[in-house]
C-alpha cells in the first residue's frame, strides 16, 4: 500500500512539473514576443522622430511662407521614407514663428498577437522655428575672404573634381556649380545661380572648434530619382538631407561683385597714376645738383654718394652707398663676393642683376627700372631686394631667382623661372606666370593681376595669401597647397589642390595694404537660423 501510495505521488508531481513549463514557457514567449515587437517599434519611432526634425527645421526655413512651408515638411517626410503624409500633421504656433510636425502611425505586431496585442500606435513630434539675431561686429577683413574659390563670372564654375583637391573651406560661384568628379574635401557651397550638380561623392568637411582640425562630417552625392536632389549624408547616419537645406550651402539673393576695394588698397601703396596711361607713374629724380656725374667706366670710376652714370649701359661689380641713376641701363653683377648696394636704384632702360658662383646682392633700397627687368642667381637668397620694385616693362628670371622683401612689386608681366619670394605685394598690369619645376611664394604675398591671368603650373608650389585676378583666370596645375583664398573672373583648377584659410599672421601682414573693407567695419549683421524647440 505505502509503495502505491509512493508511485502515486511521483506521477502527482511529474504531471505538476509539466503544467508549471507550459505555463512558464507561455510566459517567456510572451515576453520575447514584447522585446522583438517593442524593440522593432524603438527602432522605427526614432527612424519617425528623424523625419520629424528634419521635415520640422525644412519646413521653419519658410515661415512665415506656412503654405510653402506646409510643402516643405511633407516633401520631407516623403524624401525620409513616410510616403503617405496623411498620418503628417503640421501646424504653427505663436503667430507662424513656430512649425510642428507630427506623426502618427499604427503598427502591426508579429509575436505579440499570440498575446492578443494585434497592434502599437506610435507618434512623434518636432516643433521648429526660426529665429535671427543682430550684433555689431568688427570685420577684420571682407566678408569676401569667407570664401576660398571666388569665381566672379557667371560661367559654369565646374573647376574641381580630379579627387586630389581639399578645400577646407566654402567656394562661390555667381554661376552654376558642377563638381564633375570626386573632392578630397571641400567646406561649403555658395551660389547665385540654382542649378548644382554633383556627378560623383565628395567628403564635406568642418572645422572642429576645439581641435583647430578639420574633420569629415558626412558625404555628399546626387541621390538619382524622381528630383535627383542633391544629398549630404552625414557620419554615423543613414539619413539623408537635402544639400540646400543645411549650413554647408548658402543660395545668394543677387550676385556677388568682386571686391574693387582690393585694387583700391593696392593703388594706394603704388606710385600715383599717371594721367594718360592710368597706370602707376614711375619715381624718377631730375635734379642731379650737387651729384657725382660719371659718363664712361662707371665700375672703376664710382665712389660712395649719390651717381648720375650718363653713358652707355652701366656694368657695376662693387658695392655702393648712396643712390644711383642709369640713363642708359644697369647691369649689378657679381662672381663669388658679395655687393652691396646701400641706396635707391633708377635705371632708365633694360636693367639685369645677377649673382653667380656662390656670389651675393643685397639692395638695400629701391629698384626702379623703365624696361625690362632680369634676375639671375644660383640660390634663392643669393639676391635679395630689400625695398620696392617698379618695373615698366616684364620681370623675368633664370635660375633660383630672388627674394623682395617689399610694399609692393610692380611690373607689366611676371614671369619668374624658378623659385620667388616676395613679401608683400605682386602688382602686375598683366600676366602673373609661375611655371616652372618648382615655385614658393613662402612670404604672406599678395598676387594681383589686375587685368590679366594668374598662372600657377609649376610642378609644386606654396603660398600664403591671396591671388586676385578680376578680369582674368588663376589657373593651377601640377601640386599647389595654398593658405589663402583664390578670386578671379573664372578659375582653372585642374590639377592637385589643397587650399586652407589665410592664417593669421598672413592676415596681419597685408592687411592695410590689400585685405582690409573700411566698408565692412563695424557693420550690424544680421544671422538667420533654425532650431529645434522641442
Amino acid at each position: 500500500m505505502e509503495r502505491f501510495l509512493e508511485n502515486r505521488k511521483g506521477k502527482d508531481e511529474e504531471g505538476s512539473v509539466v503544467i508549471l513549463v507550459a505555463v512558464l514557457m507561455v510566459v517567456f514567449l510572451g515576453m520575447a514576443a514584447l522585446v522583438v515587437d517593442l524593440g522593432a517599434d524603438y527602432v522605427y519611432k526614432a527612424k519617425m522622430q528623424t523625419a520629424c526634425d528634419t521635415a520640422s527645421r525644412a519646413a521653419a526655413s519658410a515661415l512665415p511662407d506656412t503654405t510653402k512651408a506646409t510643402e516643405l515638411a511633407k516633401y520631407y517626410m516623403k524624401e525620409n521614407g513616410f510616403t503617405d503624409t496623411r498620418n503628417v500633421q503640421v501646424e504653427f504656433k505663436d503667430s507662424n514663428s513656430k512649425v510642428q510636425v507630427y506623426l502618427k502611425e499604427e503598427r502591426k505586431t508579429t509575436f505579440a498577437r499570440a498575446l492578443g496585442i494585434k497592434s502599437n500606435k506610435i507618434s512623434t513630434v518636432a516643433v521648429a522655428q526660426k529665429y535671427g539675431t543682430s550684433k555689431t561686429e568688427t570685420k577684420k577683413i571682407g566678408a569676401i575672404f569667407d570664401f576660398l574659390l571666388f569665381q566672379g563670372s557667371d560661367d559654369v564654375f565646374d573647376s574641381l573634381g580630379s579627387g586630389s583637391q581639399y578645400i577646407y573651406g566654402a567656394v562661390h560661384a555667381n554661376g552654376d556649380i558642377k563638381l564633375s568628379g570626386s573632392v578630397g574635401a571641400i567646406g561649403g557651397f555658395s551660389q547665385s545661380s540654382d542649378t548644382f550638380t554633383v556627378n560623383s561623392p565628395c567628403n564635406l568637411v568642418k572645422k572642429n572648434d576645439e581641435s583647430g582640425e578639420y574633420e569629415i562630417v558626412g558625404n555628399l552625392y546626387t541621390k538619382w530619382g524622381e528630383t535627383n536632389s542633391v544629398v549630404i549624408q552625414r557620419k554615423g547616419s543613414s539619413d539623408t538631407e537635402i544639400l540646400k537645406n543645411t549650413e554647408f550651402y548658402t543660395k545668394q539673393s543677387q550676385k556677388i561683385d568682386m571686391p574693387n576695394y582690393i585694387l583700391d588698397n593696392v593703388d594706394k601703396i603704388l606710385p600715383p597714376k599717371d594721367n594718360e596711361t592710368n597706370r602707376p607713374k614711375l619715381p624718377e629724380i631730375t635734379n642731379f645738383s650737387g651729384w657725382n656725374v660719371i659718363s664712361s667706366n662707371l665700375n672703376s670710376s664710382i665712389t660712395d654718394g649719390d651717381v648720375h652714370y650718363t653713358g652707355s649701359f652701366a656694368d657695376l661689380e662693387k658695392s655702393h652707398t648712396g643712390k644711383i641713376v642709369a640713363d642708359n641701363g644697369i647691369k649689378i653683377t657679381t662672381d663669388v663676393t658679395a655687393i652691396n648696394i646701400n641706396g635707391d636704384v633708377y635705371s632708365n632702360s633694360n636693367t639685369e642683376i645677377r649673382a653667380c658662383n656662390g656670389g651675393k646682392i643685397v639692395i638695400n633700397g629701391n629698384l626702379y627700372v623703365k624696361g625690362d627687368l632680369k634676375f639671375e642667381s644660383s640660390q634663392i637668397t643669393d639676391v635679395i631686394i630689400n625695398g620696392n620694385i617698379f618695373c615698366t616693362g616684364k620681370i623675368t628670371t633664370a635660375g633660383q631667382s630672388f627674394v623682395a622683401n617689399s610694399t609692393y612689386v610692380y611690373c607689366d608681366t611676371f614671369q619668374p623661372g624658378n623659385q620667388v619670394i616676395v613679401n608683400g605685394t605682386l602688382v602686375a598690369e598683366n600676366d602673373i606666370t609661375f611655371t616652372g619645376s618648382g615655385n614658393a611664394l613662402t612670404g604672406s604675398t599678395a598676387v594681383v593681376s589686375k587685368h590679366g591671368n594668374v598662372n600657377m603650373t609649376a610642378g609644386s608650389q606654396g603660398f600664403n595669401g591671396i591671388i586676385y585676378a578680376p578680369e582674368g583666370t588663376a589657373v593651377f596645375g601640377g601640386e599647389s597647397a595654398i593658405y589663402g583664398n583664390v578670386i578671379a573672373k573664372t578659375i582653372k583648377a585642374d590639377s592637385s589642390l589643397k587650399i586652407y584659410p589665410l592664417q593669421d599672421k598672413t592676415i596681419d601682414d597685408l592687411y592695410d595694404s590689400v585685405l582690409k573693407d573700411d566698408s565692412g567695419e563695424n557693420k550690424d549683421i544680421v544671422v538667420n537660423g533654425v532650431r529645434l524647440v522641442k
